[in-house]
């Protein structure tokens, strides 16, 4: 099938290597992604939520969010 957008929302244990075995770049052991709030090493790959910042995390969501957006916006344009 051809989609868009998948968003996966993983929770507190994402484990994200279950269904990214063979891209262990992006995440750690735990399956913990290593990258946050913005475009990974896989075009089109994005993770959110998973750094937390002094500042609290839902703020940090909020901004990893919009800017997150704004990089599929621009690469929509393109």
């Amino acid at each position: 099938r051809q989609f868009d957008a998948v968003i996966l929302a993983t929770g507190y244990r994402p484990c994200i290597h279950d269904f990214l075995k063979d891209v262990p770049a992006v995440h750690d052991d735990d399956g913990t992604p290593l990258f946050s709030g913005g475009e990974v090493p896989i075009a089109g790959l994005y993770f959110c939520g998973f750094y937390v910042a002094p500042t609290g995390i839902l703020r940090e969501i909020a901004l990893e969010a919009r800017r997150i957006s704004e990089i599929i916006a621009q690469n929509s344009v393109r």
